[in-house]
């Protein structure tokens, strides 16, 4: 099995918007309170198209045996109080059949070789208290950096 990471290309649309579409499905489901549902596509034709075009920001494809597997999305963020730059990943989904067989990893390490690239200081990303992925982003080597706080009113 061999993992290819390559750019997201127009064609690659649907396939992200609808994995996106689960993903999001299951934060509204974990996160009622937080997340609304959906019922409309979530990358408009510019945004993508700006995605695509590395406007400051890259979609990543990883593909196995022709199949797309899973995508990431990242931008370059910059910070005043930073002397660097950081690559902020926004959204990282792999399909259900295709965990636990090294697609994240490999989307990770395509991310921070795109930093390295740029020069930025390292890799972010959030994710909420009890999401199941909290636990592979740490075996990916990131660690709690802050909290955000939430009270209900």
């Amino acid at each position: 099995m061999r993992i290819f990471i390559r750019k997201a290309v127009e064609n690659d649309y649907d396939f992200i918007d609808r994995l996106f579409c689960d993903i999001s499905a299951q934060h509204v489901k974990m996160y009622p309170h937080i997340f609304k549902d959906i019922a409309s596509k979530h990358y408009d034709t510019k945004y993508f198209a700006d995605m695509i075009a590395e406007n400051n920001g890259n979609l990543f494809i990883a593909e196995i045996d022709g199949e797309c597997a899973g995508f990431v999305e990242c931008y370059e963020k910059s910070l005043e109080f930073r002397e660097k730059p950081v690559m902020f990943i926004s959204e990282l989904a792999v399909l259900p059949k295709f965990r636990n067989r090294g697609v994240g990893t490999k989307l990770i390490e395509r991310v921070a070789e795109l930093a390295k690239s740029r020069d930025c200081f390292s890799l972010e990303l959030n994710v909420y208290n009890g999401n199941s992925a909290a636990i592979f982003y740490e075996k990916q080597g990131f660690t709690v950096q802050k909290s955000t706080l939430e009270k209900k009113i």
